[in-house]
C-alpha cells in the first residue's frame, strides 16, 4: 500500500529515527513506526487487519477508514482509498476518545 501522512511532525516521525513528537512517548513512537512499517508492507487493508499486534479496529464514520490505538491519549486514524488495485492509505493522529466512541457503538 501506498501510505501518506495528514500531519507533518507524523510524517517526520517516521522519517527520521530519532524524533519524537512533543509529548508523546516513546512506546506511542514505537507503535506508530511499526503500524506504517507494516501498512507499507501490506498489499490491502485486509493484510493490515490480519495483524493481531497492531491493534487495528474497523471504524464505521468512513467506513472505509480504521482505528489504531497508541496508547490511553491517542491513536492513529487510518482512511483508506484507492481504485484498480491500487490502494492508499492516510494516517493522523486522533485523540483516544475516537476509539472509545467507536468501541462504544460496535457493542
Amino acid at each position: 500500500m501506498h501510505v501518506d501522512f495528514a500531519d507533518a511532525s507524523l510524517r517526520r516521525l517516521i522519517a527520521e529515527p530519532g524524533f519524537c513528537p512533543p509529548g508523546w512517548q516513546a512506546a506511542e513512537s514505537r507503535h506508530a513506526r511499526l503500524v506504517t512499517q507494516c501498512a507499507q508492507a501490506a498489499a490491502d487493508p485486509g493484510d493490515l487487519h490480519a495483524m493481531r499486534m497492531l491493534r487495528i479496529q474497523p471504524s464505521s464514520d468512513p467506513p472505509t477508514s480504521s482505528l489504531a490505538r497508541l496508547s490511553t491519549r491517542r491513536c492513529l486514524f487510518l482512511v483508506y482509498s484507492g481504485t484498480d488495485g491500487t490502494v492508499a492509505v492516510t494516517i493522523s493522529v486522533a485523540p483516544a476518545s475516537a476509539l472509545t466512541e467507536e468501541s462504544e457503538e460496535s457493542r
